[in-house]
């Protein structure tokens, strides 16, 4: 079940208020008594395949896909959960929500991202501050709507997404935790995935345009039906959404990591991307969460196992 229709571009605005609507619809309807779960969806090549791989593990998957400042062509993710729903039935549905206010209210636009990039010594936070609003998004419907699941598409093969880092997702983890919700990343490594090496190899990594995992899972999906349509490198754009602003902040963020490494920071510490999660967090938690509910060290880790590089 997916809740948006198909229609021409013209009309998006008109269907994701729909989507709004009808969340309400498709996740009441869960029963509660069911193995019921969340999974952040953007229909690309590594959630999708988290998607189609837990598929036997629950009753009901509800793909959640957000519509974020600057994000383009939020319905190519129904490419992927159109085949999804094809293959797996109504085990899925798929929901698209627009959270372009929620987003903005809590990371702020250019000019503050700029700023919080200057002054936590990083270079992320447009994308690090919306993945951030996209898991406070995600708890409050959970609460709202009694989950206590949530899954991602996240893996250590991205060297450069700052929010699939080893260090940020132990962090999210915990916010989680301390909601009472367990969120996992369950395909976070693959046995079968080698490491490639070389100087070439590395900068592709780096510039987002190689990730070893992608090969083997786009032939795992299309093993079973499910075409992620044609691709350059590791880059298979066709079934998942574009984000317009994050192209001139990753251009200038590549430059930038190598004469300012970027800082790791701590919690609590003003600065680096962990300091400035725990601030943004903090500022931005809904009143869902308990008061004390910025993560202490030593809780469990459901990422997976294995050291992101």
């Amino acid at each position: 079940m997916c809740c948006l229709e198909q229609g021409s571009p013209g009309a998006d605005r008109k269907r994701l208020v729909k989507a709004v609507n009808t969340s309400a619809q498709i996740l009441g309807e869960l029963d509660p008594g069911a193995r019921n779960a969340l999974l952040l969806f953007s229909g690309g090549v590594d959630s999708t395949y988290t998607a189609a791989r837990s598929a036997p593990d629950y009753d009901r998957l509800v793909l959640l896909t957000y519509q974020v400042p600057g994000m383009v062509n939020v319905e190519a993710s129904t490419r992927s959960s159109a085949q999804l729903i094809r293959v797996f039935g109504r085990r899925f549905s798929h929901l698209i929500l627009d959270i372009r206010d929620f987003v903005m209210a809590r990371r702020g636009g250019v000019g503050q991202c700029l700023r919080d990039n200057l002054r936590y010594r990083f270079h992320y936070s447009w994308c690090l501050g919306c993945k951030m609003s996209m898991h406070l998004h995600t708890i409050e419907l959970c609460h709202r709507y009694g989950i206590t699941t949530v899954l991602d598409g996240s893996n250590e093969y991205d060297l450069h997404a700052l929010e699939q880092y080893r260090d940020v997702k132990e962090w999210i983890t915990r916010i989680y935790d301390s909601a009472g919700i367990h969120f996992s990343s369950p395909h976070y490594t693959d046995q079968a995935v080698s490491h490639s090496r070389g100087l070439l190899n590395t900068i592709l990594k780096h510039l987002a345009l190689l990730h070893d995992s992608t090969g083997p899972r786009v032939a795992w999906l299309r093993a079973r039906g499910i075409d992620m349509g044609r691709g350059f490198l590791s880059q298979y754009r066709k079934t998942q959404p574009s984000c317009v602003m994050s192209l001139p902040f990753n251009a200038l963020r590549v430059p930038l990591k190598l004469l300012w490494p970027e800082v790791r920071g701590e919690e609590g510490g003003g600065v680096g991307y962990l300091g400035y999660l725990a601030d943004r967090f903090q500022a931005g938690a809904p009143s869902t969460l308990p008061l004390h509910f910025r993560p202490g060290p030593g809780a469990a880790d459901h990422s997976g196992s294995g050291n992101h590089p």
